[in-house]
């Protein structure tokens, strides 16, 4: 794979202005234009581009399918392409901290906060095996937001060639990053197995943390802990470092932070490179340019993809003249330049005018939430965050303000700091339904059903004329197991809004939920429950007949509407929906197995085995799974 350099055009969109080696690929600071015969570079969009080895990447891969990552385990990826053996992975914004990053001497992070870090690391890990994903554990493919969620920069779908790293057990690789993390050592991705051995007998790993790095480094990736036992592991390791007798990282004789000239020397001597690092010109992170140009691209975290530092914005009453009459005229027109411009989805340059008017006239709490807003549908929440923060710290006693920032942290996933914001603004006037309607977003992502049920009615209560706070309510009522006032939400919503697919999709699952209810329901006489059951399979199909035949679905609804005509003997209808619920996403085992299902209940048994093959594929230790196919192959 080349590399290329300062100056020189990717796909001849993106200008390279900072090119940073990494052990897999190249990550390259970039300007993009998206019509190169109109080179501007007064423009300020930027993007940042990471190119890795394509050599082993099937030809014919899906690659759109890799831009649908989840964004709560991997950075949001704008576009993936191909070119001369060579995968490029480009990204409007880079979430706040590169882990690599902290590596560095002065910016590493406590020793006391690494445990959670790294029980961080491993619930995010658990998730991507539990969603069938891939990526890898290192330093250079995390990084970290303000809230503490961390992302992977490099995966995607397990069809995703995994290229040849060594070791391939993760748990093993969690082992390597808390050893960088301790010691500021980048570790190579090739490990050779007795420098892995050796590495919790370091002298510069502090005595806490032997026990665990021994766990994890072992010689062979079987006998490494499972995650359950590695998340244990690091508690163990946390309460040890809490202790008071433990001795903090500034006792160790290997901190040059509170050791004096002489010792810090000898330290020096002590904790050289290992001998599978490199040592001709010094570690990477310690030479003088790669430090300088570390530094630049954590600083570029810090920044929106359009280069432009958000704090660059504002400007303190105190290092502020009064605003002119002619300044406030200039904001206003800048802000009124920027909602045309969103009015017609010309996102980048409302955002650019709608900075002008802030920049210009701060004193306006309106073009804050405007601004925070494109910052939002541009996917760049943390700046959204940034702004709104500004804008509680101007107008303290002001609830909209409160408010915006609750949900510009909601939709950046600090969930906690978008309840205390929400709280502040409920608190601050309680008569608006809005507020009580974000809160009640805020609870359910925190799992809080219960109180989140009650804001939706403290807002319906205030304002009844709102679907979508029917819906919400419907869903929290779901969640809660209160099915029958769950249905006279979901039918409140659809009535008022009957165009929407969603509402009348949340009313058929919930009926099938009745349905199920039913089944499970041990006072009901045997042709009672039949009965019951076959009302409720009508009613679910009443409501996605309709849905399917316009194709208003998702792929969860067409699963939904499916298993609902199925249930009603509808099996033409059963297969058709479940094979565009497959059309839509082939790599969930439930939607192959309930289409197997359907294909054994219409005598199709060799069509049914093999879809029942797929998902046991996909999910080899699901029992229900293994079980309908072990039964049809007898």
């Amino acid at each position: 794979m080349r590399n290329a350099h300062k100056g020189e055009w990717i796909r001849n969109t993106y200008e390279v202005l900072q090119v940073f080696p990494l052990q897999l690929g190249t990550l390259y600071f970039t300007r993009f234009h998206p019509d190169p015969t109109k080179t501007d570079v007064t423009r300020a969009d930027t993007r940042f581009i990471l190119a890795v080895p394509a050599t082993s990447q099937a030809t014919d891969a899906p690659l759109a399918a890799l831009l649908e990552r989840d964004e709560s385990r991997f950075v949001s990826v704008e576009a993936v392409f191909v070119e001369e053996e060579t995968m490029y992975w480009v990204y409007r914004r880079m979430p706040s901290t590169w882990l690599a990053y902290r590596l560095l001497s002065n910016h590493r992070v406590p020793e006391r906060e690494i445990p959670a870090l790294l029980q961080q690391v491993v619930r995010t890990w658990m998730q991507v095996e539990r969603n069938d994903e891939w990526t890898f554990i290192h330093p250079e493919n995390l990084f970290l937001e303000d809230s503490g969620q961390v992302r992977f920069l490099y995966g995607g779908p397990a069809w995703l060639t995994r290229p040849p790293l060594f070791p391939p057990n993760e748990g093993v690789r969690l082992g390597l990053l808390a050893y960088s993390l301790l010691t500021g050592r980048r570790m190579p991705l090739h490990v050779p197995m007795e420098t892995l051995l050796s590495l919790p007998e370091d002298p510069v790993v502090p005595n806490a943390w032997k026990s665990f790095l021994r766990q994890m480094c072992q010689a062979s990736s079987t006998n490494v802990p499972s995650w359950d036992k590695t998340l244990e592991l690091l508690e163990q390791t946390s309460r040890t470092l809490s202790s008071p007798e433990t001795p903090g990282r500034g006792h160790a004789a290997t901190d040059p932070a509170t050791v004096t000239a002489k010792k810090a020397s000898s330290v020096s001597e002590r904790t050289s490179p290992a001998p599978h690092v490199p040592t001709a010109s010094g570690p990477w992170w310690k030479r003088r340019a790669v430090r300088l140009g570390a530094a630049a691209i954590g600083g570029l975290m810090l920044l929106t993809a359009t280069g432009w530092g958000i704090t660059q914005m504002f400007v303190s009453n105190s290092d502020r003249a009064a605003l002119s009459p002619s300044q406030s005229k200039q904001a206003a027109i800048w802000y009124n330049q920027s909602l045309a411009a969103y009015q017609a989805k010309q996102y980048d340059r409302a955002l650019e005018l709608g900075k002008k008017a802030l920049a210009a006239d701060p004193s306006k709490q309106g073009y804050y939430l405007h601004v925070a807003k494109l910052h939002q549908i541009q996917g760049d929440f943390q700046n959204g965050v940034q702004v709104m923060k500004q804008a509680v710290k101007r107008f303290p006693q002001d609830p909209a303000m409160q408010d915006g920032l609750a949900m510009q942290s909601y939709y950046a996933k600090d969930f906690m700091a978008a309840k205390a914001a929400s709280d502040k603004a409920v608190q601050m006037n309680p008569s608006n339904p809005g507020y009580f309607y974000h809160n009640g977003k805020i609870l359910a992502a925190l799992g809080d059903y219960a109180h989140a049920a009650e804001m939706l009615k403290k807002a319906i209560a205030l304002d009844n004329r709102q679907p979508y706070y029917h819906y919400d309510l419907s869903v929290y009522q779901y969640r809660l197991g209160q099915i029958d006032p769950a249905i006279q939400s979901a039918k409140t919503a659809s009535g008022m809004d009957g165009d929407n697919p969603r509402y009348k999709m949340m009313l058929g699952i919930l009926y099938l939920k009745k349905r199920e209810l039913a089944n499970e329901n041990p006072s009901l006489l045997p042709e009672e429950k039949e009965a019951q059951k076959r009302k409720w399979a009508q009613e679910a199909v009443r409501v996605f007949d309709p849905l399917v035949k316009k194709h208003e679905l998702n792929e969860g609804g067409y699963y939904y509407a499916s298993v609902a005509f199925y249930y009603a003997g509808r099996l033409p209808e059963a297969a058709n929906a479940i094979q565009q619920a497959l059309k839509a996403n082939n790599r969930h085992a439930l939607y192959h197995y309930h289409y197997g299902v359907v294909l054994a209940a219409s005598g199709k048994r060799n069509e049914a085995i093999a879809q029942f093959q797929q998902a046991v594929r996909l999910e080899p230790n699901h029992p229900l799974y293994k079980k309908a196919l072990d039964q049809l192959q007898k």
